[in-house]
């Protein structure tokens, strides 16, 4: 029995420290460029707004070089629990049972702290928040299950081996699926 802490997306937008950096970025050039562009004010670099403006985009674009080091903030919460058994599948205190489903699909992403982009770059995530990970349930009625879930380790997934491999046994989840997951 192999437990994962399932992703719950938020209907709200969320502020991240990135957005908000950018934000920020982006606010503080345009003001420059208005200044520069469209008010055509020559006494740019003597001048304390632009000072001050420009100060802010490159200490935002600092910041946001830090947070390049830190792993992609959530746009959600880790509510609720998901549970690979030999014979049953628990989602959020909902167990099916194998004889109650007609396929299983796992796509598994980057393990949470994983590397994923090995260029620094001022708004980008260099490190993964580890939810790109997705379970697609069909059961016998037709009806289809999903839910994304956290890896924090990436050696945890190939604990599933044996459950993965009765699943495969059983019909459930494809063989090139098992070994996509344990490649």
């Amino acid at each position: 029995m192999t437990t994962f802490k399932i992703f719950t997306e938020s209907e709200k937008y969320v502020w991240t420290r990135k957005r908000i950096l950018f934000g920020i970025s982006l606010l503080s050039f345009g003001v420059l460029a208005i200044k520069v562009y469209i008010l055509n004010d020559d006494r740019f670099f003597n001048d304390k707004t632009a000072q001050v403006f420009g100060l802010i985009s490159v200490g935002a674009m600092g910041l946001g070089l830090i947070n390049s080091f830190f792993p992609e903030q959530l746009k959600g919460k880790l509510e609720g629990k998901l549970i690979f058994d030999l014979y049953n599948i628990v989602i959020n205190d909902q167990s099916y049972n194998l004889s109650e489903i007609n396929s299983i699909q796992i796509s598994t992403g980057a393990s949470k702290g994983q590397l994923i982009s090995s260029g620094i770059s001022v708004f980008s995530d260099r490190f993964s928040n580890g939810i790109n990970n997705e379970l697609i349930v069909t059961l016998n009625s037709g009806k289809t299950i999903r839910c994304n879930f956290l890896i924090e380790d990436e050696r945890k997934i190939f604990q599933l081996t044996d459950v993965l491999k009765n699943y495969v046994d059983e019909g459930k989840l494809s063989n090139e699926n098992f070994v996509e997951i344990n490649r």
